[in-house]
């Protein structure tokens, strides 16, 4: 085998072991989800699953087998979670919006699978096996986008503006 072949060799292996290492974070990416799902309670009509590009631009896609995850420099997997929240009561035809949430996802080194909310969430090692850690990140998840908006209402009185996480402009 010539130093060129051994070359390619070994890309093609380094090349098996990333496609192995997405797929294995498209497997906890899926669980991440489902999880998500049923510790919310989230209706199915209220919830989405988003591609998220370069630029942090979602969209929207219909299942896991769409799915492509986008490698963050952090080596981090991202993909988007998008809720259709509304205001209560919900009564036809009710005012709704969609906020989508930056899941961020990685195994390291030792095997252990990590999550974050967005880039600059706190790190949580979730042991598959454990409902419990699933909780501990949802939690957390959860009550950081409570606090935008409990926050984007006194920033929209503070500062005159009309933007805030899940509020539109006047314009739109």
């Amino acid at each position: 085998m010539s130093k060129f072949e051994e070359l390619s060799q070994a890309f093609t292996n380094a090349r098996n072991l990333f496609k192995q290492y997405e797929e294995d974070c498209k497997v906890f990416s899926k669980e991440v989800w489902d999880k998500l799902i049923h510790y919310y309670e989230i209706p199915l009509s209220d919830i989405s699953l988003h591609n998220i590009d370069a630029y942090g631009v979602p969209d929207k896609i219909l299942g896991f087998k769409e799915l492509i995850l986008a490698l963050r420099e952090d080596g981090y997997f991202e993909f988007g979670v998008g809720f259709t929240l509304f205001e209560t009561p919900k009564v036809y035809p009710y005012p709704h919006y969609t906020i989508v949430l930056p899941v961020n996802i990685a195994i390291d080194r030792d095997g252990k699978y990590k999550a974050r909310y967005g880039e600059s969430g706190k790190e949580h090692i979730i042991d598959r096996t454990k409902d419990a850690d699933y909780h501990k990140f949802f939690d957390e998840m959860y009550k950081l986008i409570k606090s935008e908006y409990e926050e984007g209402l006194s920033n929209l009185q503070l500062h005159n503006t009309f933007r805030a996480i899940g509020f539109k402009n006047k314009e739109d």
